[in-house]
């Protein structure tokens, strides 16, 4: 029988797993369970894993090259997220370990709260719905409408075209920079990153976080931007420098901002939170990485990151693994072409 490690805090078990996904991943073997209310430690996943075949965790967890060299019985660690940011694909490769992550299953979620955030920012809401739960009636203002605006994504995957497609049907027109991007959405206008920049009413930033995207979002490329617009951040902080962004929401650079991510850790099992400095200004709307938090997201990536282990103790290849070729500790079938 596999024995599983599975890395989830206790205490979020429930909400970042789900009894749906949980069942299912017992019936695939024996499951140790984290019992901490926190991730594991390096030292501490080694010790849980040692008798493990596999390894399930969050993207909190690190796939170091320190836990795979002391792992001799792994055969998979299986990341249930898309993000793979501190997982050493080269060092599991030369352990003969395969790699996998998750689909996005949280893509609506995420385009459906920053359509949110934007009409928020724009219109005010939040401060009217706080006057009203202070039990005093909101003075009337002026607010921005976001149809006919122009919105500038920096980044093309999956989140940014279902919010083009949105954004699209909200009549604005949609400027977009990608340089590895050759399939254009219907509508969405490839443009170089300092024509979005200068002409975007609503910044959008989507981009995977890299060395290359490291602090794109800095002091020269926020002094681009119109006074008028607003920047959007659902992607990662660290695409972001902070000190320039919150100079130029402090110092009328741009309008204000709509932000679920930022540099600040929130603890081992929150992640990249908005720090308190941002939440609090009034030009403003903060949410604390929480784009993704609905049910139907949460199962989505768990049950795939199940049947991805479904399939690989069946012998055949997941659909999301990244280095196949290099897993010397398992035999599996290839997967067919188009076969997802």
């Amino acid at each position: 029988m596999a024995r599983i490690y599975l890395t989830v805090p206790k205490h979020l078990r429930a909400l970042h797993f789900g009894a749906e996904a949980l069942a299912r991943l017992e019936a695939l073997g024996e499951v140790i369970m984290n019992p901490e209310e926190r991730g594991p430690t390096t030292a501490e996943a080694i010790a849980a894993a040692r008798t493990c075949d596999f390894i399930l965790c969050d993207r909190l967890t690190a796939g170091s090259a320190e836990l795979f060299a002391a792992l001799p019985k792994l055969k998979a660690f299986l990341r249930r997220s898309v993000d793979i940011h501190g997982v050493d694909i080269e060092a599991a490769s030369q352990h003969g370990i395969l790699v996998t992550h998750a689909v996005p299953g949280f893509v609506a979620a995420v385009s459906e709260l920053m359509v949110a955030q934007m009409i928020n920012l724009a219109r005010k809401v939040p401060e009217q719905v706080m006057d009203y739960r202070g039990g005093a009636i909101p003075e009337l203002g002026m607010g921005v409408q976001v149809s006919g605006k122009i919105a500038g994504i920096i980044g093309m995957g999956r989140i940014a075209r279902r919010l083009a497609a949105i954004l699209r049907a909200m009549k604005m027109r949609i400027l977009a920079h990608d340089p590895y991007v050759d399939d254009w959405p219907k509508g969405v206008e490839p443009t170089a990153l300092d024509e979005v920049l200068a002409n975007a009413d609503f910044v959008i930033l989507l981009a995977v976080r890299s060395d290359e995207t490291e602090n794109i979002m800095n002091t020269e490329t926020f002094a681009r931007m119109k006074r008028s617009a607003y920047f959007v951040n659902f992607s990662r902080g660290g695409l972001v420098d902070e000190d320039a962004l919150y100079a130029v929401l402090t110092g009328g650079g741009i309008a204000g901002a709509a932000l679920d991510v930022g540099r600040e850790t929130g603890g081992q099992e929150a992640g990249d939170v908005v720090p308190v400095r941002f939440g609090a200004l009034p030009n403003v709307v903060a949410t604390a990485h929480t784009a993704a938090m609905v049910p139907d997201a949460m199962l989505t990536q768990s049950m795939n990151t199940v049947e991805q282990l479904a399939d690989i103790i069946a012998g055949r290849e997941p659909a999301s693994a990244l280095n196949t070729a290099r897993a010397s500790r398992l035999a599996l079938t290839p997967r067919e072409a188009g076969n997802s």
